[in-house]
C-alpha cells in the first residue's frame, strides 16, 4: 500500500482517530495536572451546576449576649448576611489536524498539542485567579475589592519592611465581621511581583542584626507567593492574605463534571482532516474582602515611608 492509501484507511475508520484522541487526552491530563498555578493556595475550587449566576451568601456573627434583668425579657437577635454574584463562562477553541500534516509526518507535532493547550488552560486559570485580585472589581456590597472603606489598603505606600507589615497584619486582625465581631484573621501569605522578589527574600530571611532594634520578628510568620502577573499592574505592590482555613478568598467554579481542560475530537469529512475541541468552562471570584490586604509599594529606589 502507498503512503496516501495508508492515510486514506487511517482517515476512514474510528481506530486511528481514537487512538489519537486517547494519546492527546493522557498527554492534556497530565501537563495541565503539572502546570504551575501560583493561585491555588488563595482559592477554593467547586462545581456548579450550570452557567446561571451564584450567589455566595457570607453569614454575619451571631448577635451578642445581652444582660438580661430578673424580671426582664431576652431581646431578639438576628443574623446579618451579605452576598458575592458571578456566573461561570465558556472559554475553547477547534483546532485541525490536515491530513498533509499526517502525510508530512508531523505526528510529532500533533503530540505538542497537548503540552501547549494544558500551558493555555493553566494560564487562563491563573488570569482568572489573580485578575480577581488585581483588578479590584467591585463587591456586593458596591466598595472596590480594596478601598478604605473596607480598611485593607495601605493610606501611604510603602516598601516591604517591618513597619508596613506590621501595619498590615494590625489592619487584618482589626477587620470585623457583619455584626461587628473582631475577626482577629491573621495574614499568612505575602504576595509580590517577580521585580519584589529579592526585597521579600531579604525581609523573610535577613541575617542576624548587630543591635536589637533591627530584628525582624515576622521573618518566620509569612509564606511566600511569587506571581509575575503583578509586575503587568504593578511591580511595587504587595500584598499579605490569610489562609483559606480562616475565611474565604477566591472561589474558581466549574462545571459540574467538568473541572480542567476537557479535549473530544471528530473526523471533518469535508477536509478529510481531524478536529480537536478544547473546552473549559470556569470562573473565578473574589468573596471577601476581609483575608486580603494590599500596599501599593514604594519603587526599590526610592525612600520607603516609615
Amino acid at each position: 500500500d502507498s503512503k496516501a492509501e495508508l492515510i486514506e484507511r487511517a482517515l476512514s475508520t474510528s481506530d486511528f482517530p481514537n487512538l489519537l484522541a486517547n494519546v492527546l487526552n493522557k498527554s492534556l491530563r497530565q501537563e495541565y495536572a503539572i502546570a504551575p498555578k501560583t493561585y491555588e493556595p488563595l482559592v477554593r475550587k467547586v462545581p456548579v451546576a450550570d452557567f446561571k449566576p451564584v450567589k455566595r451568601v457570607q453569614m454575619g456573627d451571631a448577635p451578642v449576649l445581652l444582660e438580661k434583668s430578673e424580671h426582664g425579657q431576652y431581646e431578639e437577635g438576628s443574623f446579618s448576611d451579605a452576598s458575592e454574584t458571578y456566573a461561570i463562562r465558556e472559554w475553547g477553541r477547534l483546532i485541525s489536524i490536515t491530513r498533509q500534516m499526517l502525510s508530512n509526518d508531523d505526528l510529532s507535532s500533533m503530540l505538542r498539542l497537548p503540552s501547549m493547550l494544558a500551558r493555555r488552560a493553566a494560564e487562563l486559570e491563573s488570569d482568572l485567579a489573580w485578575g480577581a485580585l488585581l483588578k479590584n472589581a467591585v463587591m456586593g456590597d458596591g466598595v472596590p475589592l480594596f478601598d478604605a472603606k473596607h480598611n485593607n489598603i495601605a493610606k501611604t505606600p510603602s516598601a516591604i519592611n517591618v513597619q508596613s507589615i506590621s501595619a498590615a497584619k494590625t489592619a487584618m486582625r482589626m477587620q470585623k465581621g457583619l455584626n461587628g465581631a473582631r475577626l482577629n484573621i491573621t495574614p499568612y501569605y505575602l504576595i509580590v511581583s517577580s521585580a519584589n522578589e529579592l526585597n521579600a527574600l531579604q525581609f523573610m530571611f535577613p541575617t542576624t542584626p548587630n543591635v536589637d532594634q533591627n530584628t525582624n520578628p515576622y521573618k518566620s510568620s509569612l509564606r511566600l507567593i511569587v506571581e509575575p502577573r503583578l509586575d503587568d499592574v504593578n511591580p511595587n505592590a504587595w500584598f499579605l492574605a490569610a489562609d483559606l482555613g480562616q475565611i474565604d478568598l477566591i472561589e474558581m467554579a466549574y462545571l459540574q463534571g467538568q473541572e480542567g481542560l476537557y479535549m473530544e475530537q471528530k473526523i471533518d469529512f469535508s477536509t478529510d482532516g481531524i478536529r480537536l475541541k478544547a473546552r473549559m468552562d470556569v470562573e473565578a471570584k473574589t468573596i471577601d474582602w476581609r483575608g486580603f490586604y494590599k500596599n501599593d509599594g514604594v519603587n526599590p529606589s526610592e525612600k520607603s515611608a516609615k
